[in-house]
């Protein structure tokens, strides 16, 4: 069952049933989509009447998704460890860059629409530039390997996009810096649990 919530209002917006268990959900920024993938396809919902906007078929398993600032777009990491991204208007894939052969376990896509992130179950990074998706692979601004500590298994950017958070399976956090393809690295212990999303409602720069 997949459920969408008008916070403002306190209740209960759309209800869809499933027929098969969705094993990612992803929600455009502007709350208009909502996009779950399942075994063989990934489905297009809308977020306000819980209607189906889009259903298109997939040759590997999704373990991460994200939409792209606009919404035109949307990224999927899967169990093969390649990125891909759809036009979600025409519902076909428009490229597909491969990240090694780990499974992706994380994605995120900047505020600016500029850059992406991807992590896999091994503790690698890659960080993309995003401006120009009309190429068949993703441009790579950075790779971070062997560094996170565990699997990765949320990220987000700074507003700027010139830091990136991650959070990992073993319950820290680490950070990321693009500049000069240079990492400025800090590991905080979170908790023994995963940390499966960071929010960022205040930093500091990192010196």
């Amino acid at each position: 069952t997949l459920r969408s919530w008008d916070l403002r209002q306190k209740k209960q917006a759309a209800l869809v049933e499933l027929k098969t268990p969705a094993t990612v959900v992803a929600v455009s920024n502007n709350s208009e989509l909502i996009a779950t993938a399942h075994a063989k396809h990934i489905r297009l919902w809308n977020a306000k009447t819980g209607k189906a906007a889009g259903n298109w078929p997939i040759d590997a398993p999704v373990l991460c998704a994200t939409f792209s600032a606009d919404g035109k777009h949307l990224f999927t990491g899967d169990k093969g460890g390649a990125v891909r991204v759809w036009d979600v208007a025409a519902q076909r894939q428009i490229s597909l860059t491969p990240c090694g052969q780990q499974p992706l376990t994380a994605i995120r896509a900047s505020g600016d629409g500029k850059h992406l992130a991807v992590g896999n179950e091994q503790g690698e990074v890659w960080w993309f530039g995003a401006g120009n998706l009309a190429k068949d692979r993703l441009q790579v601004t950075a790779q971070f390997t062997g560094v996170s500590d565990g699997k990765v298994s949320s990220l987000n950017f700074t507003p700027e996009a010139d830091m990136l958070f991650t959070g990992s399976h073993r319950g820290s956090a680490t950070v990321y810096d693009r500049a000069g393809k240079t990492i400025r690295l800090r590991c905080v212990p979170l908790h023994i649990a995963p940390a499966r999303s960071i929010f960022l409602a205040r930093y500091e720069r990192i010196a």
